[in-house]
């Protein structure tokens, strides 16, 4: 018969761990495992799909450089594009490290990556068009 000292050690020529020891074990893995697939449904916003433009330059550096908003043009890996919003948190003169969240609610689903700076804007005045025409509130002037 083996005796089991407190805290779960084995006396000395015993290889297994108390019983008790080994449930709290197998119960604390199925514990993690089941908070790994629900981490899954936590982050049901994120999209799966990967982005095909990120490209990590040479040289990283190695701390956040700020929080500056930004728009990035993400391509897909399914070959679709899109323009979203985003913050700039690192740099280089080549690329940019943006983040931004799939699902604003949802914080698990934030992605960080590094873009080439010819896919990172801080303002779209150029890919949206004024409007011709007067603008509100002033009157068209009169020619005599």
């Amino acid at each position: 018969m083996t005796r089991w000292r407190s805290r779960g050690r084995s006396v000395p020529g015993s290889a297994r761990p108390p019983r008790q020891h080994r449930d709290r074990q197998l119960a604390a893995r199925t514990e993690i495992e089941q908070a790994f697939d629900s981490m899954l449904l936590v982050s049901g916003g994120r999209d799966p799909r990967s982005v095909a433009n990120r490209e990590v330059p040479a040289k990283v550096p190695l701390r956040p450089q700020g929080n500056e908003p930004v728009i990035v043009r993400v391509v897909w890996s399914d070959g679709s594009e899109e323009w979203r919003p985003a913050r700039a948190v690192r740099w280089t003169p080549t690329h940019v490290m943006v983040a931004w969240r799939d699902s604003q609610t949802d914080p698990y689903s934030e992605r960080h990556e590094w873009l080439r700076a010819g896919d990172v804007a801080r303002s779209v005045s150029w890919l949206v068009p004024p409007q011709a025409g007067p603008r509100a509130g002033c009157r068209p002037t009169e020619t005599a």
